[in-house]
């Protein structure tokens, strides 16, 4: 079994995706952003090198978020998926056919690599439960709708404009490290 890393990177409630090229296993389909660790490596360490490596950018990995095995593929997989907390820069296709950011919950299941599957059940579990009324905006509104997100405040005087909080997607593991 191979332990493989992924990333998930989410904005404004939209998760980033790459699609796999043509001629590699799973060509075609979209993954969330990561990959295999090496001897010596810890899952976060390979995680913010592969992010370095595919998409040009230096992340802040963060809480783990869940697992999700594949055992049908050869060799199997164990997906370590961990949240990012930002990055310097914005990701560029460096390694993939394509990059996107998607709506959580427009995620198809029918498009993802069979390991990415449980990890976006994941979080659209947990963008339905915001939704819900679980410390989310108005059950009448999408919590990915513009009119849902809160307006600018404007600036006072002598003071660091109010920080607001950054939008997640999904929820993370509730023992914060991978099994």
């Amino acid at each position: 079994m191979i332990i493989v890393t992924a990333a998930i990177w989410c904005e404004a409630g939209r998760v980033l995706l790459a699609r796999r090229r043509a001629g590699r296993p799973h060509g075609g389909r979209w993954e969330f952003p990561g990959g295999k660790l090496r001897p010596g490596e810890t899952p976060r360490e390979a995680l913010a090198r592969e992010l370095r490596e595919e998409l040009g950018v230096e992340a802040r990995v963060g809480a783990f978020f869940g697992e999700s095995r594949d055992a049908a593929s050869r060799p199997p997989i164990r997906l370590l998926a961990y949240r990012i907390d930002g990055a310097d820069g914005r990701p560029r296709c460096l390694d993939h056919a394509e990059l996107r950011w998607v709506p959580v919950a427009e995620l198809d299941d029918e498009l993802l690599c069979p390991a990415d599957r449980r990890l976006a059940a994941l979080l659209r579990q947990g963008a339905a439960g915001r939704a819900a009324g679980r410390g989310a905006p108005s059950p009448r509104r999408s919590p990915f709708s513009s009119s849902a997100r809160s307006r600018p405040q404007p600036r006072r005087r002598g003071r660091p404009p109010p920080r607001r909080p950054r939008r997640r997607c999904g929820r993370s593991s509730s023992s914060g490290t991978p099994p």
